[in-house]
């Protein structure tokens, strides 16, 4: 089996797409939804994304590049309910073993506990891949989600990196999220499709 990615949108790439079905590729499906947005309009989008509001879990933020090697060893190992492995579409805390970004890469600590992370990386000179974003479920409905989130936004502001991307899976429930929320100030969404060809 051959898996191919495209991320495309539907009313200018539908022809590729049906050429591909045509050469003997199974029907395309959508895996996810590529986001691009510029910071500034970002801010702009909703009254809770305000670079001058404080959020409770604040003081507990800090870089991801402090991860100490116990922790990420404990995450690298992580398994079971409650585990980030556990989640419908996990969000690994390892997707940038290497070469994240390291201003904006944050993480919340608590108790010992590594409670979320939102970790980030350079997609392009002016642009900033949000890579993995995750909150353990017994920190959500405490406003841990929007804290660690705008607190990257605004680094990111901060630094001049101009420019938004994020991913995310057709099934996440964030995708309707993302729309409405950001709907007004989204410079672009696209559908990633995945097909596969049996070789």
């Amino acid at each position: 089996m051959r898996s191919l990615s495209i991320v495309a949108n539907e009313q200018s790439h539908g022809p590729v797409l049906h050429l591909l079905e045509k050469d003997g590729w199974d029907k395309p499906k959508v895996a996810s939804y590529c986001y691009r947005a510029a910071i500034d309009k970002v801010f702009e989008s909703a009254p809770w994304v305000n670079k001058d509001r404080r959020y409770r879990y604040r003081q507990y933020i800090f870089p991801w590049s402090n991860l100490t090697d116990e922790e990420r060893t404990q995450l690298e190992d992580e398994k079971g309910p409650g585990s980030w492995r556990d989640e419908i579409t996990p969000s690994s805390p390892l997707i940038f073993p290497k070469t994240f970004e390291p201003n904006t890469s944050l993480g919340i600590r608590i108790q010992g506990e590594i409670a979320g992370w939102n970790i980030t990386g350079m997609y392009e000179p002016d642009t900033l891949l949000y890579g993995s974003y995750f909150v353990r479920k017994h920190f959500r409905n405490a406003g841990m989600p929007i804290a660690l989130l705008l607190e990257s936004l605004k680094r990111q502001q901060a630094s001049g990196i101009v420019n938004v991307i994020w991913f995310a899976a057709a099934e996440n429930k964030m995708v309707k999220l993302y729309d409405r929320i950001f709907g007004p100030r989204i410079s672009s969404r696209n559908a990633v499709y995945t097909v596969n060809k049996r070789l």
